[in-house]
């Protein structure tokens, strides 16, 4: 038939670079260059495939993290770009947005937010002229002695292996009880509270508004 007649006449290729497969279920995976941002973070390492272009992946990445979106996305963008710096710092080089960085840190409320943009500032530490910026420039170091009391409020904290061979300490529940906590009760910080209080109190104060986001405990 005609179909058996082109066939044996004519070279067929297959065009290769015009097919393309649409899944669904990726439709809401964050994606940059081609690099699915769930599996880098799986992975917990930027692959050696982007060792040719990881300053356009890492810019491109640093773009998405900057557009409005969700607390989780930005997360994810921080983690990622933490892992991607960590790994091509020397490709990559200096990081013209430290300050802005840091800035967010002093800022967020955010739990989940603060840890990953740690992440991303301990990162930056690999390129020495960053580490100028965080310290000299961005007020960092404050910034960080404000946060070394939340060390233990770490959302992904991590288990020591010695720690199965000592008696625990209790609960985070019942660490919540402890009364250790002042709160400045003047606009300015000078003035705090008479009494430590635990917390779990200092959240509800929060919720009853007597204690505000901006509010030095």
């Amino acid at each position: 038939d005609a179909t058996r007649e082109i066939s044996s006449n004519s070279i067929i290729a297959w065009n290769y670079a015009e097919f393309e497969v649409n899944y669904p279920s990726l439709k809401d995976q964050l994606c940059i260059d081609g690099y699915y941002i769930k599996i880098l973070l799986d992975r917990r390492e930027a692959p050696e495939s982007l060792v040719k272009t990881s300053l356009v992946f890492f810019n491109n990445l640093y773009h998405r993290f900057l557009l409005p979106t969700t607390s989780d996305m930005k997360c994810m963008c921080l983690q990622a770009l933490a892992f991607v710096y960590e790994k091509y710092y020397e490709v990559i080089g200096y990081f013209s947005d430290t300050k802005y960085i840091v800035s967010m840190l002093e800022r967020t409320i955010d739990r989940s937010e603060r840890d990953r943009l740690l992440m991303f500032l301990h990162a930056l530490t690999f390129n020495k002229d960053n580490v100028k910026e965080i310290v000299v420039n961005s007020n960092g170091i404050e910034v960080l002695v404000d946060l070394m009391t939340l060390a233990h409020l770490h959302t992904s904290r991590a288990i020591l292996p010695t720690q199965s061979n000592v008696i625990e300490y209790g609960s985070f529940t019942d660490r919540e009880q402890e009364k250790e906590w002042h709160y400045c009760t003047s606009s300015d910080g000078s003035k705090t509270s008479d009494t430590k209080i635990s917390f779990k109190d200092l959240k509800k104060l929060y919720a009853d508004g007597v204690i505000k986001k901006d509010t030095k405990c």
